[in-house]
């Protein structure tokens, strides 16, 4: 079981972005309070478990409680960049490569495209002569569609810039997927029903993401992966990705879930979160194999 680990009488600076999320006041330490009536906080662990087993950089997460008066439950994650380094966000880059670019619109935004965001990352990875960027970048687009990641908009994603150097900072905030939303009421109601539009499936194939294609239409997850898969600069790394996802085993999930601790997270849900991935894992495969 998870170990959860406790903060006591840390100073926090203020609040960021639109959940509660501190740093602390020496910038080490991200403390992320989940949505009350959702899973994100144990979703953010899973994902960060899953990501580690396919082999996806991603931030590491930690459940966590702190206390100081109050008792708030969340997840830290310990900051990736060091002294020398900054994060540039995507939408800073697009602001300079997009004219009119609205940088502070998160979604519904029509020229955040998956297009522009290749050959950004394939751009600066020939400029700065960097190994595996855009590998790893199709991995977090798969992995996205993996956990039912819903939230890869273009605060979500960047560049660690160091002392003449960039590389693609690791995956981070995963909150809304792994099911996050989804309560022990739905998860049983979809993991029983006979309507075919309430299915796991049905959950699964609905699962859109912030990016856009050149015709102005939303993309779904696992269109953004056929996208990948039709590309010649990112089939094959797709298929490598897909080919990784598929030797995970319902026991690795298992063994995840398992160190959730009590309270966080029902039986249920956990049934639910195991299918969804067999689903997904299933569509993806399909997807490959089409391509």
């Amino acid at each position: 079981m998870c170990k959860i680990k406790e903060l006591i009488a840390l100073e926090f600076s203020e609040p960021l972005g639109t959940k509660e999320k501190y740093w602390t006041k020496d910038k080490k330490l991200l403390f992320k309070i989940g949505r009350e009536n959702t899973l994100e906080n144990c979703s953010e662990k899973i994902a960060c478990e899953i990501a580690k087993l396919i082999g996806i950089p991603t931030a590491e997460y930690e459940l966590a409680k702190y206390r100081n008066g109050v008792e708030k439950f969340g997840v830290v994650s310990e900051n990736f960049l060091n002294e020398k380094q900054t994060l540039m966000l995507i939408n800073e880059v697009l602001t300079i490569a997009t004219k009119d670019y609205q940088k502070q619109k998160r979604y519904k935004q029509k020229e955040y495209t998956l297009h522009k965001a290749l050959e950004i990352v394939t751009a600066l990875q020939r400029i700065f002569r960097v190994r595996d960027m855009l590998y790893n970048f199709v991995g977090y687009l798969i992995f996205d569609c993996l956990i039912g990641n819903q939230d890869r908009h273009h605060e979500n994603w960047g560049f660690i810039i160091g002392n003449k150097s960039i590389q693609l900072a690791p995956s981070f905030d995963h909150a809304s997927g792994v099911a996050s939303k989804v309560s022990d009421k739905e998860a049983k109601e979809r993991l029983n029903t006979n309507d075919q539009n309430r299915s796991v499936e049905a959950f699964c194939k609905r699962a859109k993401t912030p990016f856009y294609n050149e015709q102005g239409e939303v993309l779904k997850t696992l269109e953004v992966v056929s996208e990948l898969c039709k590309k010649p600069q990112t089939k094959q790394y797709s298929l490598q990705w897909i080919q990784k996802i598929s030797q995970l085993t319902q026991a690795d999930y298992q063994g995840i879930l398992d160190k959730i601790p009590q309270g966080f997270i029902t039986q249920s849900q956990k049934y639910f979160i195991k299918e969804m991935l067999a689903v997904n894992t299933r569509l993806l495969q399909e997807v490959g194999k089409d391509e």
